[in-house]
């Protein structure tokens, strides 16, 4: 599960996880708001194990060409 962390519609993220059609064996989070905090919410809701990794730093993106 990815995406925006401005979308903070559960009931969205629901409907998105069910229209799919993947089954979610487990959730893997960066304790980011939006998508991120939305799928452990679904995690805990639906007894699917989650892991959460804080970020450690900060990532830059050089794109040369």
């Amino acid at each position: 599960v990815a995406g925006s962390m401005s979308i903070t519609d559960y009931n969205l993220i629901c409907a998105a996880i069910k229209e799919s059609g993947f089954e979610i064996i487990e959730v893997i989070s960066d304790m980011a708001g939006g998508v991120d905090s939305l799928a452990v919410k679904y995690a805990e809701q639906f007894n699917i194990p989650s892991k959460s990794f804080p970020p450690t730093g900060t990532i830059y993106l050089t794109l040369t060409q």
